[in-house]
């Protein structure tokens, strides 16, 4: 066993040193106890995070918990790319709330050294993109002013043409001059969501909040600003959020169809995947509003 290991962490950073990361200062420790002193120590470099992540026993020691927390605010982007590298590598660490929420915030982040940051790690991975949490990163950075984001979130997309079938990515393509067409799938109709898809999200249930209320601060569908406040640009921008939870090929299994008839995940617990939904359930497959929404999802496809 102890021998698996030491291979796991050779491989790890090789991967690291291909992937142009600085060099891991304990690649040869076989010890935890002494992986985890240099870990905390001063010194300890962006390729050490993935050295760690050979150690799940060390993911849950407070200490290790509290360095990367702290790393994802870092303001060095290596440092910060490693942290965010080792919570998705270790997804335990979302367990930690205070983890999830810097993490979240991480991928909500509007600084462009940020988003390059991660988006980088897809780069390097990318296997990465089959997280919608990149796809949603992929698509907003399209269109940021800053022409190296953009052009870093094209190149990904070049390098894996089947992101093109993605109505969120497709979407942003479409508004690039000189990119041209990016898929021969009609999005869904903005007018039909404007009227009778985004009142459904404004609705009050019973738990006295709407979908604005706990999606405000979502990773994937965002749901700012507030409706009261919205112009046109912002209705556009919900539309676009809503685009990364659909299917066009199969509607019925969109995300935004299935996690509202799902119940809430069991007290402090993240809801994970379709199977559970934050807000509970909000109405059920034979509703009107579940009619409403796979009517909309239906006016795109092929």
């Amino acid at each position: 066993m102890r021998f698996l290991v030491l291979i796991s962490i050779e491989m790890v950073a090789v991967s690291w040193m291909a992937a142009g990361s600085p060099l891991v200062t304990f690649a040869g420790q076989k010890d935890p106890a002494e992986v985890e002193r240099l870990f905390l120590a001063g010194e300890a470099g962006a390729g050490d995070f993935r050295v760690v992540a050979a150690f799940p026993e060390l993911l849950d020691h407070r200490p290790v918990q509290i360095k990367v927390f702290r790393s994802l605010a870092s303001k060095d982007p290596e440092i910060f790319r490693a942290a965010v590298g080792l919570c998705l590598e270790a997804p335990r660490l979302e367990s930690f709330a205070m983890i999830r929420r810097r993490l979240s915030l991480a991928f909500r982040s509007q600084d462009a050294w940020k988003r390059k940051a991660i988006l980088q790690l897809a780069r390097d991975e990318p296997e990465r993109l089959r997280d919608l949490r990149f796809v949603s990163l992929l698509s907003e950075a399209l269109r940021d002013p800053d022409p190296a984001l953009a052009e870093l979130a094209l190149a990904l997309i070049r390098s894996r043409p089947e992101l093109r079938d993605l109505p969120a990515i497709s979407e942003g393509l479409t508004r690039l001059p000189g990119e041209g067409p990016a898929t021969e799938l009609a999005l869904p109709s903005l007018q039909f969501f404007r009227d009778r898809v985004l009142p459904l999200l404004q609705t009050v249930g019973a738990d006295d909040k709407s979908c604005f209320d706990c999606h405000k601060s979502h990773v994937i569908f965002r749901l700012e600003p507030a409706p009261e406040r919205a112009g046109p640009e912002d209705v556009q921008g919900y539309y676009r959020s809503a685009l990364r939870v659909i299917d066009l090929k199969r509607p019925e299994q969109s995300l935004m169809l299935l996690k509202p008839t799902r119940e809430k995940p069991p007290p402090g617990t993240q809801a994970s995947g379709s199977e559970q939904h934050g807000g509970g359930v909000r109405w059920d497959r034979e509703s009107a509003s579940f009619r409403t929404l796979l009517e909309w999802v239906q006016t795109g496809g092929d």
